[in-house]
C-alpha cells in the first residue's frame, strides 16, 4: 500500500525543519557564531509546520496534529518574546483553553466517538454482523 502524497509532503517538511534546527545547533556547538536574534524566531518553524500539516494533511488526524503543533509554536512564540508579559511559566494556560476548544470543535464538527463509529460502520457496509 502506498502512502498518500500529503503524508509524504508533511514528513518532508518536518525533515527539513529538523535538518535546519540540527544544523544550527551543531554549528553552534562547533563554535560558529550565530546571531542571537535568530534563536528568537524558532517558534515560527513550529507554527509553519502546523500550518503545513493543516493545509496538506487531508484527514481529521492531520488537522488535530497541525492544530497542536501550531498551538505549541504560538505558546513558544509568546514565551520567547514575552508578549503581554507572559513567560514560560505563565503562558501554559493556553494549552488548557486549547484542549477545551479542541474537544468542543471535535464534537461540534461531528467528531468524537460518533464520527469514528460512523467511519468504521461505513467500511462495513454490506457485511453481516451482529450488533
Amino acid at each position: 500500500m502506498t502512502k498518500p502524497r500529503n503524508s509524504t509532503i508533511g514528513r518532508t517538511i518536518l525533515g527539513l525543519y529538523l535538518i535546519l534546527i540540527g544544523g544550527l545547533l551543531f554549528s553552534s556547538n562547533l563554535g560558529l557564531e550565530i546571531p542571537h536574534g535568530i534563536w528568537s524566531y524558532w517558534p515560527f518553524l513550529l507554527i509553519a509546520g502546523g500550518g503545513a500539516k493543516l493545509a496538506f494533511g487531508g484527514d481529521r488526524d492531520s488537522w488535530s496534529e497541525g492544530f497542536w503543533l501550531m498551538l505549541s509554536g504560538v505558546y513558544c512564540w509568546i514565551s520567547v518574546w514575552n508578549l503581554w508579559g507572559l513567560t514560560w511559566g505563565t503562558a501554559w494556560p493556553i494549552f488548557v483553553v486549547a484542549g477545551g476548544l479542541s474537544m468542543v470543535l471535535d464534537n461540534w464538527l461531528g467528531g468524537g466517538s460518533g464520527w469514528r463509529r460512523q467511519k468504521s460502520d461505513a467500511g462495513r457496509k454490506g457485511e453481516d454482523h451482529v450488533a
